[in-house]
């Protein structure tokens, strides 16, 4: 996800170009990939605590952590 988030921040509009051209899709696909990129910190870190409840054992607490947050 690290590496994925760095791309993203890095690389965003030569990733954008690769879609569209058009100057008004480019400036709202370098800022969607912006957003994605900040996104993929707390998903990492929720991926992590689902994980560390399910090592520890704990299937319910995960279960509810996912129905709820679809």
């Amino acid at each position: 996800m690290a590496v994925a988030t760095i791309a993203m921040l890095v690389f965003d509009e030569q990733i954008a170009r690769l879609f569209t051209r058009q100057p008004e899709v480019l400036f709202h696909a370098v800022n969607c990939l912006q957003i994605l990129a900040h996104g993929y910190v707390g998903w990492s870190f929720g991926m992590a605590v689902i994980q560390v409840f399910n090592g520890a054992g704990d299937t319910i607490a995960p279960t509810f952590i996912n129905v709820l947050s679809v």
